[in-house]
């Protein structure tokens, strides 16, 4: 595997023995996410959620991944975690329905590099579907569809097509510019809180998120993470749950 994508901390389910049965569970279902294959589109409105930060009442988009309560989001909605981990308190997931659920403290895991976060929200169990995670690039002109749910007042589904199905990105990070490698770029309308919403295929697949790009009332390029380096991510939280 690629080097880089290794470069993430993780702090798994700190509070259960390594022997309890839950980490079976948890590796399961995300293993579900990465095999798991879609051949039409979905109907996802039930996994778009919202991570709210309620000390500001602002906050971007996740995507519910299964029945266990796993969230991909943007690292950099969530960043405050990798240092301070008491301001998870801070935060509350807004389901579909506007329903606030606390964070799992003892669960968070991150790619610092492709701006990915992956938390769990605690939530009583109700069914939603297993995303299909893709491993496969975009392609040039594909028709896609994104749908944000910004600052957990609402959510809805947009149109969107692809213009760049592999580009350098210069984006600002703690005041200093960094190139992203490899992302994609998607024509479409971008706004504050849109970040961490889900690319949606025609066939289904999850095909990366949404990171950067504002454009308020008209298309524009957005800018998105590959798909395969959240699969990958994934792919070393299970090894983790499995150790």
């Amino acid at each position: 595997m690629n080097e880089e994508l290794l470069r993430y901390r993780t702090s798994l389910l700190r509070s259960l023995r390594k022997d309890h049965p839950y980490h079976s569970v948890a590796a399961a279902a995300l293993e579900e996410n990465l095999f798991v294959t879609a051949s039409r589109p979905l109907s996802i409105e039930e996994n778009i959620v919202s991570i709210v930060n309620t000390t500001i009442s602002q906050g971007g988009t996740g995507l519910l991944l299964n029945n266990e309560g796993f969230v991909l989001t943007c690292l950099h909605l969530v960043g405050h975690l990798q240092r301070e981990r008491h301001l998870i308190r801070s935060y509350v997931i807004r389901d579909s329905q506007k329903q606030d659920f606390p964070l799992d403290p003892t669960f968070c895991a991150w790619d610092e590099e492709h701006d990915l976060a992956l938390v769990r929200v605690l939530r009583p169990s109700s069914f939603v579907r297993t995303i299909p995670i893709a491993q496969r690039d975009p392609q040039q002109g594909e028709q896609v569809s994104y749908h944000p749910y910004p600052h957990g007042r609402y959510s809805f589904s947009l149109d969107g097509v692809i213009q760049d199905a592999s580009a350098d990105i210069q984006v600002q990070k703690n005041d200093e510019s960094v190139m992203r490698r490899d992302s994609f770029v998607c024509k479409g309308r971008g706004e504050i809180g849109f970040s961490g919403a889900p690319i949606m295929s025609q066939r289904g697949e999850f095909l990366g998120n949404l990171f950067a790009g504002q454009n308020p009332g008209e298309d524009s390029s957005i800018f998105c993470t590959k798909g395969k380096y959240i699969h990958a991510l994934i792919q070393e939280v299970i090894s983790h749950l499995r150790e």
